[in-house]
């Protein structure tokens, strides 16, 4: 991927604060927008280690881990358009595969539909 659309992916840097002391410089905007299931995924982890909601300051490590996920987003991110080519590739492939060669399903009879009575259980 080149340079120039690496930096269009990634779109522009943004300041993430935690608090007034607290904050992370030049985050990619498209990793702290990334959502999986529904949820941004940087700033909900970031809501779970408010000190109010710790009754304790971010500690080293947990910083540590907030730029460590930041870069781990950002190489997904960056995998976008081979990722998407791909999925289209297989999705392809499948489709043609099982309009070639269909699978015959089998068909199972209802037991009240032709009378016979039903076995316990």
């Amino acid at each position: 991927m080149s340079d120039e659309r690496g930096a269009e992916v990634l779109g522009r840097a943004v300041d993430v604060y935690l608090n007034d002391a607290t904050f992370w410089r030049g985050v990619p905007e498209a990793v702290w927008n990334y959502h999986i299931g529904g949820y941004q995924i940087l700033k909900k982890w970031l809501s779970y280690r408010e000190e109010t909601i710790l009754g304790r300051p971010l500690v080293k490590d947990e910083a540590r881990e907030f730029t460590a996920m930041v870069r781990r987003i950002s190489a997904i991110v960056l995998m976008t358009d081979v990722l998407d080519s791909n999925y289209m590739a297989v999705r392809d492939a499948s489709i043609a595969l099982s309009t070639a060669n269909p699978v015959s399903v089998p068909q199972i009879e209802d037991p009240q539909a032709t009378g016979a009575e039903s076995a316990p259980i």
